[in-house]
């Protein structure tokens, strides 16, 4: 909002103050005892909202200070926190500054992480966000109401150290949060230091994280598709489908209808990690499944996999029924662990990079090449048929075949 301006000084008074009302838009006004003391006046002539500050030009840069609003700050109390302000001035000083490194040790990390939630959250998907909240409440529990520039590098070491002592992958999760939190605290606070994770890698303090590579082995297969086989329909059909797809977790748990075409077998991912919406072919056992629980589900839902709880949209991750799966087959995995199983299953099965590629729906990295291959879902079917040729056929054999009838003696 622009100031309407006013080029004659005013005398302040209690009562004149009183009457001042915003002219046309947001008004100030100068006093004419105390150089630099403003008076901005916002709001309606019925109810303005009347707001001190102290103005100085210093070099080349115009800076403000805010004093109070009147009522609260009397005349007489502005015109002598203005004086002490311009003493400042006349010191060298910049008070603008001075209040904000002021501030910026004293914001907790509570604080500076809320306000990075509110300004980036809606850009960060769900479980992002419970990520993002799950990680800074578990790494800097004792930390989260004390001033965020009390995290130096040694405190900040002693607390990374305590945490990757148990969880290499949280401590790694919170202090990224810390340092993006951090340098958006810093945009409004230069005056805050550098976040310590600056110093983390000539400190060797990072710990490398082994990547994962837990799959299904080949021979175990059979036996893990028998016991998904044997769940309740929702959490078979979505284990199922992670296995016969390699879609992620939420991918799946998230899939609406309006995403999935059975006429032509193909499953949309309007949302997802790579940034992109995709296109994927399904195999003819994958769309006979949909078209099955499109039968059974109610027809107001808009999820594949609703939530059997009302107040709930989609249904969460099955652990209950992964659980039991575990314990009957002896394999013990994660969704990740499908879509590596699935990844795999391509790969033997005769999947090419770029098929493959497309078919995890991963970025092209520094890849160029991979930009200029072009595979639309039909394109992608024979693949997606040969993998689900050979997971069908590690089923049969997991399934107890028919005896010939023995003759009676």
């Amino acid at each position: 909002m622009a100031d309407t301006p006013a080029t004659v000084p005013i005398a302040f008074t209690e009562r004149r103050v009183s009457l001042l009302v915003p002219q046309g838009g947001r008004t100030e006004y100068r006093d004419a005892e105390v150089p630099g003391l403003r008076m901005r006046v916002a709001g309606t002539a019925e109810d303005p909202v009347r707001t001190w500050s102290y103005a100085k030009r210093i070099g080349a840069k115009f800076t403000r200070t805010s004093i109070g609003r009147w009522p609260a700050v009397s005349v007489a109390a502005a015109r002598n926190r203005a004086r002490e302000l311009a003493g400042m001035v006349a010191g060298g000083k910049n008070p603008a500054e001075e209040r904000r490194a002021e501030r910026a040790s004293t914001i907790t990390l509570r604080e500076a992480f809320n306000g990075y939630m509110k300004a980036r959250g809606s850009r960060l998907k769900p479980l992002t966000v419970c990520t993002y909240e799950s990680d800074v409440k578990s790494v800097f529990s004792g930390q989260l109401d004390k001033p965020l520039a009390t995290i130096t590098l040694d405190v900040a070491k002693r607390i990374y150290d305590d945490r990757a002592a148990t969880s290499p992958a949280r401590a790694n999760g919170g202090f990224a949060v810390l340092r993006a939190v951090w340098r958006y605290v810093r945009l409004n606070h230069p005056n805050l230091p550098e976040p310590p994770t600056t110093a983390f890698g000539a400190a060797r303090v990072w710990k490398r994280l082994q990547r994962r590579d837990r799959m299904i082995p080949r021979p175990m297969l059979p036996r893990w598709l028998v016991a998904v086989s044997e769940q309740p329909g929702g959490a078979r059909d979505y284990l199922m489908l992670l296995v016969f797809t390699g879609m992620r977790r939420d991918e799946g748990l998230t899939l609406r209808w309006e995403n999935v075409d059975l006429d032509a077998a193909t499953i949309r991912l309007p949302d997802n990690k790579a940034g992109r919406p995709i296109t994927l072919p399904v195999a003819a056992i994958v769309r006979d499944m949909l078209a099955l629980r499109r039968e059974v589900v109610s027809a107001s839902s808009p999820w594949v996999f609703p939530s059997a709880d009302p107040n709930k949209k989609h249904m969460l991750a099955p652990r209950k029924a992964m659980a039991r799966v575990a314990k009957q087959s002896g394999v013990e995995v994660s969704p990740h662990d499908l879509r590596r199983t699935f990844a795999s299953i391509a790969e033997v099965t005769g999947g090419g990079g770029y098929t493959l590629k497309r078919l995890l729906n991963h970025a092209h990295g520094g890849d160029v090449t991979a930009g200029y291959v072009v595979l639309d879902p039909e394109a992608l079917r024979p693949a997606v048929e040969r993998i689900a040729d050979f997971i069908v056929a590690a089923l049969a054999e997991g399934k107890p075949q028919p005896q010939p009838a023995q003759e009676a003696a």
